[in-house]
């Protein structure tokens, strides 16, 4: 295998891992409303 294809399937997985951690972490820390809104 050339090291064009390891260097994109290596791009590919790590986007994919990133994009995993992003999209649990936005359902993790999502804040339902914003308190200083409701201040006023």
């Amino acid at each position: 295998m050339s090291a064009v294809w390891i260097a994109v399937i290596a791009i590919s997985l790590l986007g994919l891992i990133f994009g995993l951690i992003l999209g649990y972490a936005s359902r993790r820390f999502a804040v339902q409303d914003d308190p200083v809104v409701e201040k006023n």
